[in-house]
């Protein structure tokens, strides 16, 4: 019998919008959700039998800064919640949205030298304030060569930001992970996408993608696997992912499991028991092809494909 690990990973976004989401700076789906979706998970724990690691990646970045008045304000607004998920061996990386604000207007920077004097900023304050980054995630998928070096050569291990399969271009997001592996990978120095088959000594680990299709797709569409996404559309796509492969990093954000918000009602669940029925055919897949699941945290992916000890 193989093994397939899973690894849960969790985006504490700001609250959604229905227009403009760069401009959302309220985290009150966070007060609403977080203990709702622990005592789940605690729940499932009981019920499998098995213990569930969540992988946090919390938003420490200058548009919280700007608005909330510090970069770790998230951090510090729900430290018993961090201290509780440490205590049960549960991890905190760093998640950042860089915007630059612009007549008055929250926008991607226009000056490449601008993300990277923030990211490098935001850096050096979390290792000082809190804990030296091992992972980042960077929001919206964002991505390019520069911003990799300068992730290398601050000293993290990893990046989490890969949506492989996946590029867009368009008036709400822009990233390019077209030709990335949908598996861990050592990105080189000069193409991001491409495997370094020499310096493995940083580790793009992405939010592997399931074929889906919901009512308004014209053709089934590569999606990360969200496990707040209803269980009929990842179903297929999450059967054969599991068949094939060893490794699954899910994906999802607080505020996609509860109707409270401003969500897409095709696509996603609006219902936290969505959490429980993608893992159970987690669960199913894995005994119908004969695979030991083993859940995993994100600073365990980093360990085995790096050989720490």
């Amino acid at each position: 019998m193989s093994d397939l690990k899973i690894c849960l990973t969790f985006d504490t976004d700001a609250d959604p919008l229905v227009e403009n989401h760069k401009t959302s700076v309220s985290f009150k789906n966070l007060d609403y959700s977080l203990n709702k979706i622990s005592d789940k998970l605690l729940k499932l724990e009981n019920k499998l039998n098995i213990k569930l690691p969540i992988s946090w990646f919390v938003r420490v970045d200058n548009q919280i800064k700007d608005e909330l008045g510090s970069y770790d304000w998230i951090l510090n607004n729900y430290s018993k919640f961090w201290e509780n998920e440490k205590s049960k061996k549960n991890e905190i990386h760093w998640h950042s949205h860089i915007y630059e604000k612009i007549n008055d207007k929250w926008v991607f920077p226009k000056n490449k030298s601008f993300y990277l004097n923030e990211i490098e900023k935001i850096f050096n304050f979390l290792k000082k304030n809190h804990f030296k980054p091992e992972c980042i995630r960077m929001g919206e998928a964002y991505m390019n060569n520069d911003i990799m070096s300068l992730l290398k050569t601050l000293g993290l291990k990893a990046d989490s930001s890969c949506i492989p399969g996946r590029q867009r271009k368009d008036r709400e997001k822009f990233f390019d992970w077209s030709r990335a592996k949908n598996s861990p990978y050592f990105p080189s120095n000069y193409d991001y996408q491409e495997e370094d088959q020499v310096k493995k000594n940083f580790l793009e680990i992405p939010m592997n993608t399931i074929q889906t299709k919901c009512a308004y797709d014209k053709k089934p569409l590569l999606r990360y696997m969200n496990l707040a996404f209803k269980s009929n559309i990842t179903y297929n796509g999450l059967e054969k992912f599991i068949r094939d492969n060893d490794l699954l990093i899910t994906i999802s954000h607080p505020y996609e499991f509860f109707d409270k918000y401003e969500n897409n009602k095709i696509l996603l669940s609006n219902d936290l028991n969505a959490l429980e029925e993608n893992i159970n055919n987690i669960f199913k897949f894995s005994k119908q092809f004969k695979k030991n699941i083993k859940f995993v945290t994100i600073s365990e992916i980093i360990n085995f494909y790096l050989n720490e000890k």
